[in-house]
Protein backbone atom coordinates (compact mmCIF):
# COMPACT_ATOMS: atom_id res chain seq x y z
CA UNK A 1 0.00 0.00 0.00
CA UNK A 2 1.42 3.65 -1.20
CA UNK A 3 2.05 5.74 1.83
CA UNK A 4 0.12 8.83 1.81
CA UNK A 5 2.72 10.96 1.52
CA UNK A 6 4.61 8.96 -1.50
CA UNK A 7 5.02 11.00 -4.40
CA UNK A 8 3.47 8.92 -6.84
CA UNK A 9 0.25 9.44 -5.00
CA UNK A 10 0.63 13.36 -6.21
CA UNK A 11 -0.54 15.36 -8.79
CA UNK A 12 -0.15 19.26 -9.28
CA UNK A 13 -2.70 22.13 -10.62
CA UNK A 14 -1.78 25.42 -11.89
CA UNK A 15 -4.21 27.55 -14.17
CA UNK A 16 -5.84 25.76 -16.00
CA UNK A 17 -2.98 22.34 -16.13
CA UNK A 18 -3.04 19.81 -14.11
CA UNK A 19 0.32 17.61 -14.36
CA UNK A 20 -0.18 13.90 -13.13
CA UNK A 21 3.27 11.98 -12.97
CA UNK A 22 2.02 8.55 -11.94
CA UNK A 23 -0.60 9.03 -15.46
CA UNK A 24 1.96 10.52 -17.26
CA UNK A 25 -0.05 13.24 -18.30
CA UNK A 26 -0.34 16.87 -18.58
CA UNK A 27 -4.54 18.41 -18.73
CA UNK A 28 -5.74 21.23 -19.53
CA UNK A 29 -9.15 21.96 -18.29
CA UNK A 30 -9.35 18.16 -17.93
CA UNK A 31 -8.07 17.34 -21.35
CA UNK A 32 -5.19 15.65 -22.20
CA UNK A 33 -2.28 17.60 -23.78
CA UNK A 34 0.12 16.00 -26.22
CA UNK A 35 3.29 16.53 -24.30
CA UNK A 36 7.02 14.89 -25.51
CA UNK A 37 8.11 12.87 -22.42
CA UNK A 38 11.27 14.67 -22.22
CA UNK A 39 9.31 18.14 -21.91
CA UNK A 40 6.79 15.87 -19.23
CA UNK A 41 9.97 15.06 -17.31
CA UNK A 42 11.50 18.70 -17.38
CA UNK A 43 8.08 20.00 -15.58
CA UNK A 44 7.76 17.42 -13.42
CA UNK A 45 11.11 17.94 -12.21
CA UNK A 46 10.77 21.66 -11.93
CA UNK A 47 7.56 21.32 -9.92
CA UNK A 48 8.55 18.73 -7.52
CA UNK A 49 12.13 20.80 -7.00
CA UNK A 50 10.52 24.56 -7.08
CA UNK A 51 11.70 25.33 -3.69
CA UNK A 52 14.86 26.34 -5.33
CA UNK A 53 16.39 27.11 -8.89
CA UNK A 54 17.42 24.00 -10.39
CA UNK A 55 21.34 24.15 -12.49
CA UNK A 56 21.19 23.32 -16.28
CA UNK A 57 23.47 20.27 -15.66
CA UNK A 58 21.08 18.48 -12.95
CA UNK A 59 17.71 19.04 -15.40
CA UNK A 60 20.29 17.60 -18.09
CA UNK A 61 20.93 14.57 -16.09
CA UNK A 62 17.16 14.32 -15.15
CA UNK A 63 15.49 14.93 -18.39
CA UNK A 64 17.96 12.84 -20.54
CA UNK A 65 19.49 10.44 -18.05
CA UNK A 66 22.91 11.50 -18.92
CA UNK A 67 25.30 14.95 -18.88
CA UNK A 68 26.15 15.55 -22.20
CA UNK A 69 23.32 17.15 -23.88
CA UNK A 70 23.91 20.65 -25.48
CA UNK A 71 22.76 23.72 -24.01
CA UNK A 72 20.52 23.95 -27.72
CA UNK A 73 19.05 20.15 -26.72
CA UNK A 74 17.98 21.78 -23.47
CA UNK A 75 16.53 25.13 -24.61
CA UNK A 76 14.10 22.83 -26.95
CA UNK A 77 13.11 20.76 -24.08
CA UNK A 78 12.70 24.01 -21.76
CA UNK A 79 10.14 25.52 -25.05
CA UNK A 80 8.24 23.06 -25.75
CA UNK A 81 7.31 22.36 -22.11
CA UNK A 82 6.84 26.14 -21.88
CA UNK A 83 4.21 26.14 -24.99
CA UNK A 84 2.70 23.15 -23.34
CA UNK A 85 1.59 25.45 -20.40
CA UNK A 86 0.73 28.28 -22.22
CA UNK A 87 4.16 30.48 -21.06
CA UNK A 88 7.12 31.90 -23.08
CA UNK A 89 10.74 32.78 -22.68
CA UNK A 90 9.56 36.36 -22.89
CA UNK A 91 6.87 36.39 -20.09
CA UNK A 92 8.21 33.44 -17.78
CA UNK A 93 4.71 33.08 -15.92
CA UNK A 94 6.14 30.01 -14.80
CA UNK A 95 9.42 28.47 -15.89
CA UNK A 96 11.62 31.02 -15.13
CA UNK A 97 15.62 31.31 -16.55
CA UNK A 98 17.86 31.89 -13.76
CA UNK A 99 21.07 33.64 -16.02
CA UNK A 100 24.33 31.55 -15.97
CA UNK A 101 22.78 29.02 -14.10
CA UNK A 102 19.57 27.00 -14.87
CA UNK A 103 15.65 27.37 -13.91
CA UNK A 104 12.84 27.96 -11.48
CA UNK A 105 9.54 27.19 -11.40
CA UNK A 106 8.02 30.35 -10.08
CA UNK A 107 3.88 29.68 -10.79
CA UNK A 108 1.50 29.01 -7.79
CA UNK A 109 1.30 25.37 -7.31
CA UNK A 110 -1.53 23.24 -5.41
CA UNK A 111 -0.64 20.37 -4.51
CA UNK A 112 -3.42 17.31 -4.95
CA UNK A 113 -3.00 13.86 -3.16
CA UNK A 114 -4.51 11.13 -4.71
CA UNK A 115 -7.01 9.79 -1.97
CA UNK A 116 -4.97 6.42 -0.91
CA UNK A 117 -7.70 3.48 -0.14
CA UNK A 118 -7.52 0.90 2.57
CA UNK A 119 -6.43 -2.57 1.72
CA UNK A 120 -9.76 -4.87 0.51
CA UNK A 121 -10.15 -7.87 0.84
CA UNK A 122 -8.20 -10.02 -1.35
CA UNK A 123 -9.70 -11.23 -4.49
CA UNK A 124 -8.41 -13.55 -6.86
CA UNK A 125 -5.96 -12.81 -9.38
CA UNK A 126 -7.75 -10.89 -12.78
CA UNK A 127 -5.42 -11.42 -15.94
CA UNK A 128 -4.52 -8.26 -17.02
CA UNK A 129 -5.45 -6.59 -20.94
CA UNK A 130 -2.11 -6.87 -23.02
CA UNK A 131 -0.93 -3.15 -23.19
CA UNK A 132 1.19 -1.91 -25.64
CA UNK A 133 3.34 1.00 -25.15
CA UNK A 134 4.22 3.39 -27.69
CA UNK A 135 8.03 4.15 -27.49
CA UNK A 136 8.89 7.75 -27.28
CA UNK A 137 12.28 8.19 -29.11
CA UNK A 138 13.37 5.65 -31.84
CA UNK A 139 16.86 3.81 -30.06
CA UNK A 140 19.91 4.89 -31.15
CA UNK A 141 22.88 3.59 -31.51
CA UNK A 142 25.24 1.48 -33.71
CA UNK A 143 22.43 -0.84 -35.14
CA UNK A 144 20.43 2.10 -36.67
CA UNK A 145 23.89 3.97 -38.23
CA UNK A 146 24.62 0.31 -39.37
CA UNK A 147 20.93 -0.38 -41.08
CA UNK A 148 21.04 3.47 -42.45
CA UNK A 149 24.76 2.57 -44.07
CA UNK A 150 23.51 -0.49 -45.86
CA UNK A 151 20.10 1.20 -47.16
CA UNK A 152 22.71 3.68 -48.70
CA UNK A 153 24.76 1.24 -50.04
CA UNK A 154 22.00 -0.92 -51.27
CA UNK A 155 20.66 2.45 -53.07
CA UNK A 156 24.11 2.95 -54.42
CA UNK A 157 24.38 -0.57 -56.15
CA UNK A 158 20.80 -0.31 -57.36
CA UNK A 159 21.78 3.17 -59.34
CA UNK A 160 24.86 1.44 -60.60
CA UNK A 161 23.26 -1.43 -62.02
CA UNK A 162 20.46 0.38 -63.76
CA UNK A 163 23.15 3.06 -65.01
CA UNK A 164 25.06 0.05 -66.72
CA UNK A 165 21.58 -1.14 -67.95
CA UNK A 166 20.85 2.19 -69.50
CA UNK A 167 24.37 2.40 -70.91
CA UNK A 168 24.95 -0.92 -72.65
CA UNK A 169 23.42 -1.13 -75.85
CA UNK A 170 20.91 -3.65 -76.89
CA UNK A 171 20.52 -5.97 -79.81
CA UNK A 172 17.28 -3.56 -80.85
CA UNK A 173 19.66 -0.84 -80.86
CA UNK A 174 21.94 -2.32 -83.04
CA UNK A 175 20.60 -2.28 -86.68
CA UNK A 176 22.72 -3.57 -89.46
CA UNK A 177 21.85 -3.25 -93.30
CA UNK A 178 21.69 -5.00 -95.69
CA UNK A 179 24.64 -4.56 -98.68
CA UNK A 180 23.05 -3.55 -101.46
CA UNK A 181 24.70 -5.09 -104.80
CA UNK A 182 25.04 -2.43 -107.56
CA UNK A 183 24.37 -4.85 -111.03
CA UNK A 184 26.35 -2.48 -112.99
CA UNK A 185 29.38 -2.65 -110.87
CA UNK A 186 32.07 -5.12 -111.31
CA UNK A 187 31.97 -7.81 -108.90
CA UNK A 188 35.51 -8.77 -107.29
CA UNK A 189 36.05 -12.43 -105.58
Amino acid sequence: MPHPHDPSTLRWRFGPHMLDPARRELLRDGVPQALPARAFECLRYLIEHRDRAVGRDELVRAVFGRRDASDAQLAQIVLRARRAIGDDGQEQRAIRTVPRFGFRWTAEIETIEAMVAPPAMPTPPVEAPLQVHAIAHPPRGIANVSITVLCFAFAAVLMLFAWFIASTPTQAACVVEPEVLDPTEEQHP
